[in-house]
């Protein structure tokens, strides 16, 4: 019995960290009512899944990076409302700055964000401005230089002595250091060798399934979402064109062609190969996934 409830209870705990954020109806325009009006977002009606991936994608233009924006409370809808559990994040002033606590954002090239004396300084930048003690902090530091790998004999050094790689892991544990209830990741791997990629999308899917988050993925790469993503959003000229599983979303080629997008090339490699007549199951989207299906089959003899 004593059993039972121990692991009632770490299920709680571990559903209870699984935020849901939701948009009724958001639109956003930049410039209204001017010559120069742009509308970026159309009535985008939709929720993330509480504690799963969700991938991002769209063509330039599309409303990606003002869709992070609009979650994080750096932008204001013109339309409609942002919710986070059921809370409005644009209720008032305090509200809003509560938001950029609640739902973290880890912007494109995050390091030209460095400004501290020292690395710890920095990571400890966001939790210090919500007024936890000073244990508190850094057990916060610690953890988030943990998940992404700032070394402990990085931190009294200045940030701006560091390697980009370095820069990057420093800024991203400056975000997950305020224990977001939401992660935004507006494209955190750009700009990095592909080894430097696997590490940091590495070491953020690790932080999310050991702490149950809820994530968004921005990313213009269709093999990084189809690896680490367990649902897709894509964007098409501001509105919410697909919003499935990773694999329902890429078993229609036709629909990602009409976005302006094209499918990742294991994924054209499988479809190619069923259409062939090779019974592969189209589901297959990552290399690690086809290499292992391809000697199955070369061992079955098919």
């Amino acid at each position: 019995m004593k059993r039972k409830l121990q692991t009632l209870f770490l299920a709680y705990l571990e559903k209870s960290s699984m935020a849901e954020i939701r948009l009724e109806h958001v639109s956003y325009r930049y410039s209204p009512d001017t010559p120069f009006e742009k509308v970026a977002l159309q009535d985008i009606d939709l929720s993330f899944t509480p504690g799963k991936i969700t991938g991002v994608i769209g063509h330039t233009g599309s409303g990606k990076s003002t869709l992070a924006q609009l979650l994080n409370g750096i932008l204001r809808p013109t339309e409609g409302r942002v919710l986070l559990d059921g809370e409005e994040l644009f209720v008032n002033a305090k509200s809003r700055h509560a938001a950029r606590f609640r739902v973290g954002l880890v912007f494109q090239y995050p390091e030209y964000q460095l400004f501290e004396e020292t690395v710890f300084q920095d990571i400890a930048f966001g939790p210090k401005n919500r007024g936890k003690s000073n244990e508190e902090i850094q057990r916060l530091v610690e953890e988030a230089a943990h998940f992404t790998g700032v070394e402990p004999d990085l931190m009294d050094k200045s940030p701006f002595e560091l390697s980009g790689g370095q820069k990057r892991r420093v800024a991203i544990a400056g975000v997950l250091a305020m224990d977001p209830e939401v992660l935004v990741l507006d494209e955190p791997a750009a700009g990095l060798d592909p080894s430097g990629r696997e590490e940091i999308l590495g070491r953020l899917v690790t932080y999310q399934r050991e702490r149950g988050k809820t994530v968004l993925l921005i990313s213009h790469s269709m093999e990084d979402v189809a690896r680490f993503a367990d649902e897709l959003l894509v964007l098409k000229e501001g509105t919410a064109f697909l919003h499935d599983t990773v694999e329902k979303v890429f078993s229609d080629p036709e629909k990602l062609t009409e976005a302006h997008l094209a499918l990742p090339q294991i994924t054209r490699l499988i479809l190619d190969l069923k259409a062939r007549g090779i019974p592969v199951p189209a589901s297959v989207h990552t290399v690690s996934d086809a290499l292992f299906l391809l000697k199955k089959l070369l061992k079955e003899g098919t």
